[in-house]
């Protein structure tokens, strides 16, 4: 596009999404950003922020229903795979480790409990990013299921009037 500067069109953007709570949203993530695990939980697949290309996933990661959108900057990419990242279904080399030498990224496919997964078995993606800077929240939204209801109510939190 035309209307893009120049030092920015080879930037490849990705939106992710984020599972939290409606206190950390507003009190932290919106404040100061995500951060990287590393702090409270040493990163099943390296040391990074964590997000997700599924809402649904993230959502698994909340307590009630609050989801932040994020757009994460994406560089170097390392895929992971059981057959070279993992001992077995249930471990990963990169446990508390940092990413991939070279890369900014590591991707993985993930089964509903979070354990990686190969190709065609993979019902999610994770994305850890190296660095905080990469990963830009959005919105936060908050989503509620109704008994019987198929779709999830969606109630935007952020960003509004009430939420500096």
């Amino acid at each position: 596009d035309n209307d893009c500067p120049a030092d920015l069109r080879h930037v490849r953007l990705l939106y992710t999404f984020h599972g939290t709570t409606q206190d950390t949203a507003r009190n932290k993530i919106c404040q100061q950003g995500l951060v990287k695990l590393k702090g409270r939980d040493e990163g099943w697949y390296g040391s990074g922020v964590y997000t997700t290309t599924y809402s649904e996933y993230a959502e698994m990661y909340t307590q009630d229903g609050t989801v932040v959108l994020c757009a994460v900057v994406v560089g170097t990419v390392y895929p992971l795979s059981v057959e070279s990242d993992g001992d077995d279904y249930f471990h990963s080399r990169w446990q508390g480790l940092g990413l991939q030498s070279g890369c900014d990224t590591h991707v993985v496919g993930v089964e509903r409990d979070g354990e990686m997964a190969d190709g065609l078995q993979a019902c999610f993606l994770e994305v850890v990013s190296d660095n905080e800077a990469q990963v830009l929240p959005i919105a936060v939204f908050s989503t509620s299921r109704e008994p019987g209801v198929a779709k999830p109510a969606v109630q935007r939190i952020w960003p509004d009037s009430n939420m500096q």
